[in-house]
């Protein structure tokens, strides 16, 4: 009888392993998509906020592929997206 006890208790543990396994592979692909297209979903939140306050979408690209010439991506461009609490990131 212990013995069927001492076998519900491990079959737990391991569940409960299992579960640590599949969370921690699941944060490590968030970490790797979000480092990957973070800059790009960023730049698109700037986007329709530059949009919704008015302003026309072309001018935003073109001062922001002026200032990113020959800049490497990543690059936080000074000035653009400030306005809302964060920076346009060249591509």
């Amino acid at each position: 009888m212990f013995h069927k006890f001492s076998n519900k208790k491990q079959e737990k543990g391991q569940g409960l392993v299992e579960y640590a396994i599949i969370l921690a592979l699941i944060a490590i692909v968030v970490i790797v998509v979000i480092s990957t297209v973070g800059y790009e979903i960023n730049n698109t939140f700037i986007d329709i906020a530059w949009v919704i306050s008015g302003n026309d979408l072309q001018d935003l690209h073109d001062a922001a592929d002026a200032l990113c010439a020959g800049k490497p991506s990543g690059t936080k461009l000074p000035g653009i997206g400030e306005w809302v609490g964060t920076n346009y990131y060249c591509l």
